[in-house]
């Protein structure tokens, strides 16, 4: 399941998505980004599955930098180095 997921709970094949293969569900997949077993390979919906849920981290990804960036700054400074207010 990612944030942005439309998944019909009734859809069998949408579901089937999300179940796995070899205990590798689209998220997990994503986040190792290790080669998937055959038949996931050959699966579209878990592999759109697996890239939405890569989209999902990238953006993610990005979004920490910002805040540990903007953590990290000096008191006065924005996370680019610059002087607040300017």
């Amino acid at each position: 399941m990612t944030a942005h997921d439309d998944r019909d709970p009734g859809n069998a094949a949408e579901d089937a998505a999300g179940a796995g293969y070899d205990g590798m569900d689209p998220l997990t997949a994503a986040l190792l980004d290790e080669p998937l077993p055959a038949p996931a390979r050959r699966d579209p919906a878990f592999l759109a599955a697996r890239d939405a849920a890569a989209a999902d981290l990238a953006v993610l990804r990005e979004r920490l930098a910002l805040i540990g960036d903007a953590l990290a700054a000096a008191p006065g400074e924005t996370a680019a180095g610059t002087e607040a207010g300017t």
